[in-house]
């Protein structure tokens, strides 16, 4: 089993190139709306907000201050190329599943960053934190990959110990 308690900021290399991984806080929103500004309008289609809005970047900083969402950043040279998000749904009858968000810029993929920013999360997940509503201790996750890189999609989820869910 991966450690679950990792210490951030860290650094991860990814085919060679040195990434910093840390907590998103509220001092990435401006990053994180570069960021998302230079994402393809087709990575964010499948998303369930429309997170190009400044409405729905400040609820997603909010989140993470009131321990509702836990999300990390990856930055090369200081410049956000990658960031994920554990959401759980509190007033839904599951609010123990969670759902992870991961966007890797272009420019970045097949690098092995999502695969990191991925592992990383879920270790956040899974770690024994008390109640699941807290940010932790998600213990069954399972892949459902709307956009991106399929092709190592299998191989990247066994690394992560997760099985994979057929849509619907």
């Amino acid at each position: 089993m991966n450690d679950v308690s990792r210490e951030y900021p860290r650094t991860v290399s990814c085919n060679g190139a040195t990434m910093e991984l840390r907590l998103m806080s509220s001092d990435d929103a401006a990053d994180l709306k570069t960021f998302i500004a230079s994402l393809p309008e087709h990575d964010l289609l499948f998303l369930s907000r429309d997170i190009t809005h400044p409405k729905v970047i400040e609820a997603w900083i909010a989140a993470i201050a009131e321990g509702r969402v836990k999300s990390l950043v990856a930055r090369e040279n200081g410049v956000i190329v990658g960031c994920t998000a554990i959401v759980l749904h509190e007033l839904s009858w599951s609010r123990h599943v969670g759902e992870l968000r991961v966007l890797v810029s272009p420019s970045w993929r097949g690098w092995g960053l999502g695969t990191s920013v991925t592992i990383d999360e879920s270790d956040c997940a899974r770690a024994p934190c008390g109640d699941v509503t807290q940010g932790g201790g998600i213990p069954w996750m399972a892949v459902r990959q709307y956009a991106g890189r399929h092709d190592r999609h299998a191989s990247d989820s066994a690394k992560m110990g997760v099985r994979r869910l057929e849509a619907r």
